[in-house]
């Protein structure tokens, strides 16, 4: 499910990013939250979501969604690179969500609904929180645990509140909770201080008696003294204002940051390393949103960073990012290594104990950036 959305996913609520440079928000996306709201306390819920009572309200909301998602290629907010990916993969997600449930598969649907959501989420935390957006609902209103709280107010957006709820679901944790929970709020977290406030120190006070509560698993004890040591890093090397930088300041830092990590074996995976990927992909995605100015160069580079940061926690969208820096700049040379880190990925993706079976589409698309690049 994760390979399909993340090739629709950055669309989703696309307009809203684009809110940071207009004081108004489109109305299609004021009724796509307007449908999450109405699912919101039945989507944590198997037992809730598979009732026989609720089944007309999840199926209107359901309904709702895919036809709102036909109105999203006519928003003038979609034009920037890093966010060029189809409409129409995001129309059939949806469908095949209201499908799904309507076929009875309501599990299945439920975890689609659920995954778009942290797909929103993909896309939010790729620019800083300048001016977010304020979805107003009450605290009260929301329903289930506070890490499913958190996770509904991170995904619209509502940072502050959700580090009180993530913060709160840390503290009271339990061997009777799910440790991937914990580590998706710490991770919440971080990334809320190093990509939306851009605030290191906070981060260090935010993570810190959560580094000394030994009733965490040592593990996650240990990511999070990594994390402490990565954002003590960013503190002595800020990154330069995205709106003042030149593309070749940006390129500078983020190549800086992270190429000591991909040449160091095991670098790239330590805790520590997670900092740094944050903060030069967030720059790089942040210049390209703000000033409307793209590279082969800064499309490979969040490729790089994506292919990191993206394991187990966000929505992967290397692969984009690779495609849009060959078809949008072939003549380049920096074209033919996103080529070849595609071609690598795609073989990866499709090789199992039987070796490598790219799939005919995989196979065509492969051929035509061959051609398009004269390889």
């Amino acid at each position: 499910m994760k390979s399909f959305l993340s090739a629709a996913l950055a669309l989703f609520l696309i307009s809203s990013l684009y809110a940071e440079q207009s004081a108004q928000v489109p109305q299609v996306m004021y009724e796509f939250m307007g449908q999450f709201y109405r699912l919101q306390p039945l989507m944590f819920s198997t037992k809730a979501f598979t009732k026989k009572e609720n089944d007309a309200v999840i199926r209107d909301a359901l309904a709702n969604l895919s036809k709102n998602a036909g109105k999203l290629p006519h928003s003038s907010r979609l034009s920037t690179a890093s966010f060029q990916v189809t409409a129409t993969a995001m129309q059939s997600h949806l469908r095949e969500l209201s499908d799904a449930y309507i076929a009875g598969r309501k599990e299945y649907a439920r975890r689609m609904l659920v995954a778009t959501m942290d797909g929103c989420s993909s896309c939010h935390t790729q620019v800083p929180g300048r001016n977010l957006p304020q979805w107003t609902y009450r605290d009260n209103e929301l329903k289930g645990s506070d890490f499913d709280k958190a996770e509904f107010m991170f995904t619209t957006r509502h940072y502050k509140e959700s580090l009180e709820k993530y913060a709160a679901f840390i503290k009271a944790f339990g061997p009777k909770d799910e440790v991937l929970q914990l580590e998706t709020s710490l991770r919440r977290m971080l990334v809320v201080y190093v990509r939306i406030f851009h605030d290191a120190e906070g981060g260090i006070k935010a993570l810190e008696p959560h580094m000394n509560n030994k009733l965490l698993p040592r593990h996650v004890r240990g990511d999070i003294k990594g994390w402490i040591a990565g954002l003590q890093d960013l503190k002595k090397s800020p990154a330069p204002n995205p709106q003042k930088a030149t593309k070749q300041e940006v390129e500078i830092y983020a190549k800086k940051a992270i190429e000591p990590l991909l040449k160091k074996s095991g670098a790239r995976f330590q805790p520590k390393s997670f900092v740094s990927f944050l903060a030069a992909s967030g720059l790089v995605m942040d210049f390209i949103n703000t000033r409307d100015e793209v590279t082969p160069e800064l499309l490979h580079l969040l490729a790089r960073c994506d292919a990191q940061i993206a394991q187990g926690f966000f929505f992967s969208l290397t692969d984009n990012y690779l495609r849009e820096c060959i078809v949008r700049f072939p003549e380049s040379p920096v074209a033919k290594q996103c080529f070849k880190d595609f071609e690598d990925s795609m073989t990866n993706e499709f090789t199992g104990s039987r070796g490598s079976d790219l799939p005919d589409d995989v196979q065509a698309e492969l051929k035509r950036y061959k051609k398009m690049l004269n390889l």
